[in-house]
């Protein structure tokens, strides 16, 4: 339910979910593309935490109102089991270890300040870190489930990293409204600078046919 969550609120956005996998320390919900604004990326993110909060306010209240909790037994403690496995849950991915939940919605807080890029770097550093002290306390723990989810989250954040490197840098939105063009026989020294001699953004050379 967590991933549907993601995949519920990308499509809200125009995003598809290529696929859902489920792992042995959770579960990824591939999506068709990464988006672009990053209050998008934002609310993505947050959905999955939401929804094992709503689910863990929902058997609170199931609790309470039904009087399972106050009847005790072995019903009391499969719900409280699961309440407190989704406040769990979802606290959890809110740690900003990208790329986990936590770490997109610093990626998308930073983008606003930084650039996609820069955030990007900053958000895989920051989770590299996390996981380095996942590790280190999971060993000193003698936690093996900790050890291996602060591996994952090492090389995951790497690998967002390296597909966020591959990214272009230029967004179509800064394209000049009304372009203008040089023919030959100007250079191409010419043609980056506008009618006014101030430099342009963004040149396309064709050539002449």
């Amino acid at each position: 339910l967590h991933e549907f969550g993601h995949a519920l609120v990308a499509r809200r956005f125009g995003i598809g979910t290529r696929r859902i996998t489920l792992l042995p320390i959770g579960g990824v919900a591939e999506l068709e593309g990464t988006p672009a604004d990053p209050r998008a990326e934002l609310w993505i993110a947050l959905a999955g935490p939401a929804v094992n909060l709503a689910i863990a306010a929902a058997l609170a209240l199931v609790g309470v109102v039904t009087g399972v909790f106050a009847a005790g037994g072995p019903l009391a403690m499969v719900v409280n089991s699961l309440l407190w496995a989704n406040v769990m849950l979802g606290a959890f991915n809110l740690i900003p270890a990208f790329p986990m939940d936590g770490g997109r919605v610093f990626r998308a807080w930073m983008t606003r300040r930084h650039g996609r890029r820069r955030a990007t770097e900053m958000a895989a550093k920051l989770g590299r870190l996390l996981a380095v002290g996942f590790g280190l306390w999971g060993i000193f723990g003698s936690n093996p489930v900790l050890v291996l989810v602060a591996v994952f989250v090492y090389f995951a954040a790497g690998r967002e990293l390296a597909m966020a490197m591959r990214e272009p840098t230029v967004d179509p939105r800064m394209s000049h409204p009304d372009p203008f063009q040089r023919t030959a026989p100007h250079t191409v020294t010419e043609v980056v600078l506008d009618p006014w001699g101030r430099p342009v953004r963004r040149v396309v050379v064709v050539r002449p046919r």
